[in-house]
């Protein structure tokens, strides 16, 4: 069974027995291998996660931005603190 979301190809092994009392109990086999069941292991997980991560961070890398872009998303996420004279006067009567 190949999981396009995580695209692990998963081997799939049963006793006949097993098969033998899902149908007795009337599963839809049809959804079961259509839909099938989401599991990852903890090393699998990380394995996603980190795929997702870099998938996701190489793609910033790869954006081509000009210079006015580039001082705009600087600014964007991380406004530089104001100056002295930027900071507003307040008087006091």
């Amino acid at each position: 069974m190949v999981d396009p979301i995580f695209g692990f190809d998963r081997s799939f092994l049963c006793q006949a027995s097993a098969i033998d009392m899902l149908c007795k109990e009337r599963l839809d086999f049809n959804h079961l291998f259509r839909h099938g069941i989401r599991y990852l292991s903890r090393q699998e997980e990380r394995d996603v996660r980190a795929a997702e991560t870099n998938r996701v961070e190489g793609n910033r890398e790869l954006a081509a931005v000009d210079e006015g872009g580039q001082t705009f998303l600087s600014q964007a996420k991380y406004p530089p603190p104001p100056t002295l004279l930027e900071l507003p006067l307040i008087l006091f009567p």
